[in-house]
C-alpha cells in the first residue's frame, strides 16, 4: 500500500485516469482543456495532449496502444499519437458536448456519444462514418457488442437504440421503458440486451428483433445499472431502494434480494469467476455476497464517507473501493480485512482501477491529482531497502522476507 506516485500536472479537476493495455502508461482528462500522459513505473508526465476548447471528458487508448482518443466540451473527439502527443485527428460533426469516446474490439472504428446522437468514426482516417440519429434526448452509453457487429446506446428518451456498426443503419429500437434508460449493454454472447431504467425496472431484449423478452419488476427506485454475470445466466442489478437483485437472465424470475445496505447502492459487479458480487453503496460501506444464495458474507467497513465504487483485482484476491472520505481502500476479498487506506488525496476519490496485472492502483480524485500504488511486494521491498538508513536484523530479515 505504499504510494508511489502523486501525479501533480493538471490545472483543475481531473475526470478520468486509466492504464494503457500493457500497464506501461497512465492517461488522464481534466477540466483544464487538456489531457496528459504519464510513465507508470516512475510518474513522469511525458505528454500533455493540448487542443481542445474545453473540457476533456474522457481519455483512452487504442487496443494496440499506439493511439489514444479524447472527448471534450468543444464537441469534438480527437485522436493523438500515443507516443508523440502529435494531434492526428480531429473529429468533429456532433453538436453537443462529446461525453464518450470508445474505439470497437478491433481499433478499426470509434464510435462517440453526445446530445442525441451517436456516431462511428474511420479510426485511421477520422472520417465520419455514420451517425446514429434516432434518439429524442440524450445519449446514456453508447457500447459495442462482444463481436463488434452491432452499436447499443440508452437515451433520455425513454428507449435503447441497436445499430448495424458498419452502416449505422438503425436495426430496432427497444421501446417499453417508462422513464430515461439509464446504461445498455449486450450479453456476452451476444444474444441479448439488458437495459435499467429511471422507471424502478429491468429489461431484457432479443438482441436481433428487439423483441422484449422479459421486465425485470421489484425494485422501488431507480434501477441505476443491469449487467450479466460471466457465464450470462444471471442479471444483477443495482437500485435507489438500497438493495441489489439478482435475476435469473432466461425467465426473468428474481432470484435473490440483496438487502443489508443502508441507503442508495450505486454499483454491484460480479468477480471474474461469477461466483461473488461486490456493492458500493452510499452508506459508507461495500459489501460482498455469495452469487448463489445471496448470503451476505463481508461488510467492507472502514470508510467514513459514501463508497463511489468497488470492484475486483484482476485475479479476484482483493477488492479496492473509493470514496468520500478522500481515500482508497484495499480489502483481502475472502476474508474482508482491511489490508491497506490509500491516502494523499485531499479530495473525494471519484474513481479507483487496478493495472491490467494487478501490481499497482490508479485513483483520481476531484483535486485533478492521480495517485499510484504498488500492491507488489518485492516492489515494496526494493523501495524500503532503498531508504532504510541501516542494514536489517536477521530477525527483521526474517519478519519481512528479505532474502541475502
Amino acid at each position: 500500500g505504499k504510494e508511489l506516485l502523486t501525479l501533480t500536472g493538471h490545472g483543475d479537476q481531473l475526470w478520468s485516469a486509466s492504464y494503457s493495455a500493457d500497464g506501461q502508461r497512465i492517461v488522464t482528462a481534466g477540466m483544464d482543456q487538456t489531457a496528459k500522459v504519464w510513465e507508470a513505473e516512475t510518474g513522469t508526465e511525458l505528454l500533455t495532449l493540448t487542443g481542445h476548447d474545453g473540457a476533456v471528458w474522457s481519455a483512452g487508448y487504442s487496443p494496440d496502444g499506439q493511439r489514444i482518443v479524447t472527448g471534450g466540451w468543444d464537441k469534438t473527439a480527437r485522436v493523438w499519437n500515443a507516443q508523440m502527443g502529435t494531434e492526428l485527428l480531429a473529429l468533429t460533426g456532433h453538436d453537443g458536448w462529446v461525453f464518450s469516446a470508445s474505439y470497437s474490439a478491433d481499433g478499426q472504428r470509434i464510435v462517440t456519444g453526445s446530445g442525441d446522437t451517436a456516431k462511428v468514426w474511420d479510426a485511421n482516417t477520422g472520417q465520419e462514418l455514420l451517425t446514429l440519429t434516432g434518439h429524442e434526448s440524450g445519449v446514456r452509453s453508447a457500447s459495442y457488442s462482444p463481436d463488434g457487429e452491432r452499436i447499443v446506446t440508452a437515451g433520455g428518451d425513454k428507449t435503447a437504440k441497436a445499430w448495424e456498426a458498419q452502416t449505422g443503419t438503425e436495426l430496432i429500437t427497444l421501446k417499453g421503458h417508462e422513464g430515461e434508460v439509464r446504461s445498455a449493454g449486450y450479453s456476452p454472447d451476444g444474444q441479448r440486451i439488458v437495459t435499467a431504467s429511471h422507471d424502478k425496472t429491468a429489461k431484457v431484449w432479443e438482441a436481433q428483433t428487439g423483441t422484449e423478452l422479459l421486465t425485470l419488476r421489484g425494485h422501488d427506485g431507480w434501477v441505476f445499472s443491469a449487467g450479466y454475470s460471466p457465464d450470462g445466466q444471471r442479471i444483477v442489478t443495482a437500485s435507489l431502494d438500497g438493495t441489489v437483485k439478482v435475476w435469473n437472465a432466461q425467465t426473468g424470475t428474481e432470484l435473490l434480494t440483496l438487502t443489508g445496505h443502508d441507503s442508495r447502492v450505486w454499483s454491484a459487479v460480479y468477480s471474474a469467476d461469477g461466483r461473488r458480487i461486490v456493492t458500493a453503496s452510499w452508506d459508507q460501506t461495500a459489501k460482498v455476497w455469495e452469487a448463489q444464495t445471496g448470503t451476505e458474507l463481508l461488510t467492507l467497513r472502514g470508510h467514513d464517507g459514501r463508497v463511489c465504487s468497488a470492484g475486483y483485482s484482476p485475479d479476484g484476491q482483493r477488492i479496492v473501493t473509493a470514496s468520500f472520505d478522500q481515500t482508497a481502500k484495499v480489502w483481502d476479498a475472502q476474508a474482508g480485512t482491511e489490508l491497506l487506506t490509500l491516502t494523499g488525496h485531499d479530495s473525494v476519490v471519484t474513481s479507483v482501477a487496478y493495472s491490467p496485472d494487478g501490481k499497482r492502483i490508479a485513483t483520481a480524485g476531484r483535486n485533478g491529482i492521480v495517485q499510484i500504488y504498488t500492491t507488489d511486494m518485492d516492489e515494496l521491498l526494493e523501495i524500503a531497502k532503498s531508504r532504510v538508513t541501516r542494514q536489517l536484523t536477521a530477525k527483521e530479515k526474517e519478519k519481512y522476507g528479505v532474502l541475502d
